[in-house]
């Protein structure tokens, strides 16, 4: 399938066993892959506050916890991808790929933006793992956004090219939101803002519920009551 070419050019580039990581603001995913055909060999979910550096949590966490010695490491972060310390954006994890294959033992050490990463996923789901919201259009070749809400707002774009798909990070939970209706011209002199502005991730995340109702009871007049979610 075209679809996939992208991927396929992405695995030919790494050499197995495989440590992949999924880095968020708040939590930390890892595994080990043996070869292209394996099922991942999973760790336990961890907090990123719990440890000093990604080092020292692929260290504990991973490594001395498993015989195979990883060759390749990929990573995707919740971050801007720029350099040899990139720098997360909701933590203080700060990723040194070549301190990485100097400290742990990589061969090389591959890092992307998590969305990009998500939405080169898209793109390999089967019809199973997809659900339909709304009315189902004509199925189409077009391009795509791709959301998620976490510690922030993670964004992507999919660029359908002659052969393949093109992942497009950003940084588009960064973008200034405002009000429209008279009941968010109510709410939004309320919300907290951060450098002076009220941004995407600063609403449509974890913390942006409790941050909405902060927001509420202030506009209504009302003592909170609530802590979480």
């Amino acid at each position: 399938m075209h679809e996939n070419k992208e991927i396929e050019r992405v695995e030919q580039g790494f050499r197995f066993p495989v440590l992949v990581g999924d880095i968020g603001g708040t939590n930390a995913r890892f595994a080990i892959l043996v070869d292209s055909n394996a099922e991942p060999k999973e760790f336990p979910v961890l907090q990123t506050a719990d440890y000093a550096t990604i080092d020292k949590a692929i260290q504990d966490a991973v490594l001395d916890h498993t015989s195979i010695r990883p060759r390749s490491a990929i990573l995707a972060v919740a971050g801007p991808v720029d350099g040899d310390e990139i720098d997360l954006t909701n933590c203080d994890w700060v990723v040194r790929p070549k301190k990485m294959i100097a400290d742990l033992g990589f061969e090389d050490v591959t890092v992307l933006n998590d969305f990009e990463a998500q939405a080169l996923a898209v793109v390999s789901l089967d019809s199973e793992h997809l659900e339909q919201i709304g009315g189902r259009p004509e199925e189409v070749i077009a391009t795509r956004v791709v959301l998620g809400p976490g510690t922030g707002l993670g964004v992507a774009g999919l660029v359908r090219t002659r052969h393949a798909w093109v992942p497009v990070p950003g940084e588009g939970g960064h973008i200034d939101i405002g009000p429209r209706s008279e009941r968010d011209y109510q709410v939004f002199p309320h919300i907290e803002r951060i450098e002076g502005r009220v941004a995407g991730e600063q609403i449509l995340c974890g913390r942006g519920l409790r941050n909405l109702y902060l927001a509420i009871c202030a506009a209504d007049e009302v003592t909170p009551t609530l802590e979480t979610p």
